[in-house]
């Protein structure tokens, strides 16, 4: 999701500050600059005797991940430009600036172009945001990943429950053809919900719940008297059918690189390694 993204590019940068991140339609509108740029004692009533610092202090040499800029009132949209510019906060009742030096990442999943005709979001905090634009397709447009995703947390949640549970290959491929509305966060939660609730290790389709399999029944086609097989034969197998889908929709393996978010050569690759042919 988002906010593994902004914690990788964090990571990476070399900062060596804290991650910090705060979803800006979590706080009621009035809490939000007393979160941001902290506060001092006695600045309003129910404030903590000591004052408190903001994230952007707390952050200080690392990086601030705002998720949800778009629900950021558009009373704090311009003390956040002002921070972006000057690099200067100033705390709720103090009269001096404190300089910081943070890196800011914002993600939002609402159109800004949109927000900044319709008068919600400000035209120029909006520029000064928009430097580096990095775009997260949705899970239903990354079937490529699904697999993966599922083998990763499958691998997380039987180690913290000490379970051996794996999916059946009918299964499997329910979830690969699900379109996933709650991207990451729904499908690492179905993967923790079966591996609590399934009494055998073995996951069957009538496990998987019934408003995924009812979207997916008419879509899976796979012989369920093959028997088990290996994950990495299920994962080729489906990569295999994803491809030749696509080249039967597009007609271009490099329409498929863009769709599938791969490279070209990587697709040309796998279209040898599978033997399809156009």
């Amino acid at each position: 999701g988002k906010g593994l993204l902004a914690s990788y590019i964090h990571f990476l940068s070399g900062r060596q500050g804290k991650f910090v991140k705060i979803n800006c339609n979590a706080l009621p509108s009035e809490l939000i600059e007393a979160e941001l740029f902290g506060y001092e004692k006695g600045a309003f009533t129910g404030a903590k005797s000591e004052g408190k610092h903001g994230l952007l202090e707390v952050a200080e040499g690392g990086t601030l991940f705002l998720d949800e800029i778009g629900d950021l009132p558009i009373s704090s949209q311009g003390k956040l430009l002002d921070v972006l510019d000057d690099r200067k906060i100033r705390r709720v009742g103090a009269v001096s600036d404190i300089k910081i030096n943070v890196r800011i990442i914002v993600a939002t999943n609402k159109d800004l172009k949109r927000e900044v005709k319709e008068g919600r979001f400000r035209s120029d905090l909006y520029h000064r945001l928009n430097i580096i634009p990095v775009f997260i397709p949705p899970l239903r447009d990354r079937k490529i990943d699904i697999p993966l995703l599922i083998s990763f947390y499958l691998h997380k949640f039987n180690s913290k429950y000490n379970q051996s549970k794996y999916f059946s290959p009918n299964a499997l491929e329910s979830l690969v053809k699900y379109q996933w509305p709650g991207n990451v966060r729904e499908l690492i939660n179905l993967v923790e919900r079966l591996v609590i609730t399934c009494q055998k290790d073995r996951i069957e389709m009538y496990d998987i719940p019934q408003e995924i399999t009812s979207q997916t029944d008419n879509l899976v086609s796979w012989d369920s008297q093959k028997g088990d097989k290996p994950l990495k034969q299920i994962m080729e197998e489906i990569e295999k059918k994803i491809i030749k889908n696509a080249l039967l929709e597009q007609k271009s393996s490099r329409q498929i690189a863009k769709i599938l978010g791969i490279s070209h050569t990587a697709v040309l690759k796998k279209i040898r390694r599978y033997k399809i042919t156009f």
